[in-house]
């Protein structure tokens, strides 16, 4: 199984009725999705991903493969709050109202509160209030953490060398 990579961060406002726009027509996001999308609660606290049904297929696949005690106690809300949204005419998506919860701060009619962050995560983009992921993002920061360095760590993956190494 393939699926697409959505690289690069964008922002969007939510409108009243909790749509918005994943990106121009013209984008590379907006070619790897079509018209139809997955959206569903992400694995991250006050966020929501959006994919292609090929990329949510391969994720579905990763929820199968787990130990069947956690399997059966994650893939019911997993795939519960999973949804296929068709964008309109004029390419915008609509949050669903059972996911409303899980954008913590988000109010469409708070124009405080009305922008959300964008960011391309790989297999899905991830979708955030835009404040709350700025404390998010500042949190993960302070705390000195970093998954991806120390996976590559264990997997005996080493640092290009510098170019005064020898």
């Amino acid at each position: 199984m393939a699926f697409s990579s959505y690289l690069g961060r964008n922002t969007a406002k939510m409108d009243s009725t909790w749509r918005f726009t994943i990106a121009s027509t013209k984008s590379t996001w907006a070619s790897l999705l079509g018209d139809n999308y997955i959206i569903c609660k992400g694995l991250k606290d006050h966020c929501l991903y959006v994919m292609d049904r090929e990329s949510f297929d391969t994720f579905s696949y990763t929820v199968y493969q787990m130990d069947f005690d956690d399997y059966l106690e994650y893939s019911g809300d997993f795939h519960s709050y999973a949804y296929e949204v068709k964008s309109d005419k004029q390419g915008r998506l609509r949050i669903p109202e059972a996911l409303h919860e899980f954008l913590t701060m988000a109010d469409p009619e708070d124009k405080e509160h009305n922008e959300l962050q964008l960011v391309g995560a790989g297999m899905f983009i991830e979708v955030w209030e835009k404040k709350q992921y700025e404390i998010d993002r500042a949190a993960r920061k302070a705390s000195g953490r970093d998954p991806l360095k120390a996976h590559l760590k264990f997997a005996g993956v080493k640092p290009p060398m510098q170019k005064n190494e020898v």
